[in-house]
């Protein structure tokens, strides 16, 4: 017996809005980045970014450039990296730029191959590393560090004079790759123990944080008078202030922390609607009136272990949290990290937090710490193509969630968790069944019901789904493959080659369902290839097998070929 589910997706779609945020800018060659409410753009169309962060001071120089083709190979199209201030200045007014320092090479890789780039450039910047990423020297100053003291401050400004001197000329208002800047990281939720202390006596935290929004805002100030401006500033969210209607609050998340000695189910694999209700909501300081998009900058790309817990982040958790996110309603992907790295030893020691390795900075990543792509990367891969191509058309897509998703808790192994992103009649369903610390079981026997406000489609046409434990995936419905209209298709968009006359559609068939594609007969003429084909009234419903030779090609009324691999 086969359980429909059904969702209601006839609610008007929420609007756009623009301009009521003074972010984003225009570069020399008239591109210009811009912030809606719900996503990014540039050059005027919505604009999904997919962010890795990859620290280049914890990476041999020599490499950067083939780790970096490696990220963008795996559908990275945005470079977070953070600049740990206590990596180029150990000793006390003597800067090191040189070598794995050398900040300013770096970013002119990303831009050699065509990779935008987030600037985290502190002061503070944890990360776990040593005090936090501050220079050992801070420690016992005769002044607070993170707060508005005129010395920190001015230890502060000298420092940013030295990242604007490097970056001079990389800005997006320069035409160079920087889009980003991020100020501080966790301000007002965490400090970092001064590792430089006496460890024979208790351990020396060094300050949260004070002076609050007038903090950030002389950080601001200061930044940019040593030439750090981009079109987005952001601020880690949860306890921090923002500067609110000028900056973008970033969120994170980690199934797997050790800071928990036990942790339980987390609430990362079940959909919500991210546009109304942010992650760690409860903790949030600035306005949740859906002003901002949904950015993330830390989601799980992996976790680095402590000596006293040490979880393993199984491949797939990165997969099913990545896809959660998105049919959450998140148009900009940012993992931390995305590639490992080694910690450098200083002319005082190791650089990193006590309570970790003091060398590997590996974080169980996507791509480990001497540069092995892992399964994760190939997980996420999928997901990140499907994002540059049919992003466009996702951006502006609502959240829909179907009755009772909002009470399913992160123990419920059984309820079926799923949404829909759509606008007018065309989505996107999203589904999950995974869930970190819990044992999932197979969704069987089971159908889909799209209430629109034209049609009611059934997914599948015919038939049922199972979904395996810990499998997660997108299904089209209504989908516009250059002309001709795909009404629905068990299959996963992978990605689409356009050349003059022809488009190449790639699928993938998720695990345990078989493909089929749904479409109108009269939008067709002619249907070639290794398939078979059913009738469902006045629907062609095609059944094809995975493989590259099974190929399909379809003929659009104004004669264009669509072809499709699955």
């Amino acid at each position: 017996m086969t359980t429909t589910y059904s969702i209601d997706l006839t609610d008007p779609d929420r609007p756009i809005r623009s301009g009521h945020l003074k972010l984003g800018g225009v570069n020399p060659a008239g591109r210009r980045l811009e912030v809606t409410n719900a996503y990014l753009t540039l050059d005027g169309r919505p604009f999904f970014a997919v962010s890795g962060e990859f620290q280049f001071s914890r990476y041999p120089e020599a490499d950067w450039e083939e780790e970096l083709l490696k990220m963008k190979a795996g559908g990275i199209n945005v470079v977070a990296t953070y600049i740990f201030w206590i990596h180029h200045e150990d000793i006390q007014g003597r800067f090191d730029w040189g070598g794995r320092n050398n900040l300013r090479r770096f970013i002119q890789l990303c831009e050699k191959h065509g990779l935008w780039v987030i600037a985290r450039v502190g002061p503070f910047c944890h990360g776990e590393c040593r005090n936090g990423g501050m220079p050992d020297w801070l420690h016992g100053q005769p002044f607070e560090v993170r707060s508005n003291d005129p010395e920190y401050l001015a230890f502060v400004e000298r420092y940013f004079r030295q990242i604007g001197a490097q970056l001079s000329g990389l800005f997006f208002k320069d035409g160079g790759p920087i889009i980003g800047l991020q100020l501080e990281n966790e301000f007002g939720h965490t400090g970092a123990p001064w590792d430089t202390a006496d460890r024979s006596q208790p351990v020396e935290w060094m300050s949260r944080s004070s002076g609050g929004v007038d903090h950030i805002l002389r950080l601001r100030e200061m930044a940019a008078e040593a030439g750090l401006v981009a079109p987005l500033l952001t601020f880690t969210a949860w306890g921090s202030p923002i500067i609110e209607g000028e900056s973008l609050p970033v969120h994170g998340g980690y199934a797997y922390p050790v800071w928990i000695d036990q942790p339980g189910p987390s609430s990362m694999y079940r959909f919500s609607d991210l546009t109304r209700n942010p992650p760690d909501e409860h903790s949030l300081l600035y306005s949740t009136d859906r002003v901002y998009p949904s950015i993330m900058a830390e989601m799980q790309g992996g976790i680095q272990v402590r000596y006293n817990n040490r979880p393993e982040v199984p491949p797939r958790s990165t997969e099913a949290f990545t896809l959660v996110t998105a049919g959450s309603g998140c148009n900009f992907i940012g993992y931390y990290i995305y590639h490992g790295g080694s910690n450098p030893v200083g002319n005082r020691g190791y650089t990193t937090e006590i309570l970790h390795p003091q060398v590997s900075y590996d974080f169980q990543a996507p791509i480990g710490e001497f540069g092995e792509v892992r399964d994760a990367a190939r997980y996420v891969k999928l997901l990140h193509y499907f994002f540059h191509a049919f992003g466009e058309t996702l951006s502006p897509m609502q959240v829909r969630l179907p009755a009772g998703a909002a009470e399913i808790q992160p123990e419920d192994g059984t309820s079926l968790r799923w949404s829909v992103r759509s606008r007018g009649n065309a989505g996107f369903v999203f589904l999950n069944n995974f869930q970190d610390h819990l044992k999932m079981y197979p969704h069987e026997h089971f159908s889909l019901e799209l209430n629109l406000p034209d049609q009611t489609i059934h997914i599948p046409s015919s038939g049922d789904l199972t979904l395996p434990p810990d499998a997660a995936c997108i299904f089209p419905f209504n989908l516009n493959l250059d002309g001709i209209g795909l009404e629905s298709a068990t299959a996963q968009p992978l990605t689409v080659l356009r050349r003059v006359g022809e488009s190449h559609y790639f699928f993938f068939a998720p695990e345990g369902i078989s493909p089929q594609y749904v479409f109108e007969t009269a939008v067709v003429q002619a249907i070639s290839g290794d398939f078979t084909q059913t009738q469902d009234g006045s629907r062609s419903v095609i059944h094809v097998e995975p493989g590259a030779e099974r190929s399909i090609s379809l003929l659009a009324p104004d004669g264009k070929v669509v072809r499709i691999t699955t």
